[in-house]
């Protein structure tokens, strides 16, 4: 099961470092330029901090998102089998059909699944990004993208159920407290850049846990 663990980690620590690169580079040019054009607002002088702190903000959780859907699409086939691994660790019964080792094609399965994951939650991801540039509203569209990466955390075991797209969004409504925990926590993460790519594996094995324990 380490291998499992210590392989994505590597993906972790160069995704981090281009992130770094990117953010240091774009994003201050972004937020200038953004603010340069709402310059001439009679409002801006009495909003200009708010403004930068928002754009500021919205713009991290963009990088952050796109950064860690393209950590998800490279680390997905090794999370699957973590998640394999756990169930079977623990006694825990999963759809035969869907046992990640047996497939014959399973970089194109594990490569549909990723993408499909991805194309779900980019566009929710997209929606509460828009949202974002709302200076009151923004606080709670980057607490539901924490809550996106949350539930995608759990997709994994949820795939190897075979668990349809509305019984997995039930799933998170139904146990809604253990997912504004853990939502909470992937926010605080924000405090140590990289920290959560670095802990995603270990979410993904409690996560994983937790939902067959309450399945």
């Amino acid at each position: 099961m380490r291998k499992w663990i210590y392989t994505p980690l590597i993906f972790a620590g160069l995704l981090f470092f281009l992130g770094n690169i990117i953010s240091i580079s774009y994003i201050s040019n972004f937020v200038d330029g953004s603010l340069e054009s709402v310059s001439t607002w009679f409002v801006y002088p009495m909003f200009s901090g708010l403004l930068k702190a928002t754009l500021w903000i919205s713009f991290y959780i963009l990088l952050f998102y796109i950064i860690f859907s393209i950590f998800s699409i490279i680390s997905s086939p090794f999370n699957l089998f973590l998640a394999e691994s756990l169930c079977e660790k623990k006694n825990f019964s999963i759809a035969a059909e869907l046992k990640v080792l047996k497939k014959i094609k399973l970089f194109f399965f594990l490569l549909k699944v990723s993408l499909k994951r991805l194309f779900i939650f980019s566009i929710l991801g997209a929606v509460f990004f828009v949202l974002s540039f709302l200076p009151v509203v923004s606080v709670f569209s980057n607490f539901a993208i924490m809550w996106i990466i949350s539930l995608d955390s759990m997709d994994y075991v949820m795939e190897l159920k075979a668990m349809p797209l509305i019984k997995r969004l039930k799933f998170s409504f139904t146990f809604f407290t253990f997912f504004l925990g853990l939502s909470s926590f992937l926010s605080l993460s924000f405090l140590i850049p990289g920290a959560l790519l670095i802990a995603f594996p270990f979410i993904v094995l409690a996560s994983t846990e937790y939902f067959m324990e309450n399945l």
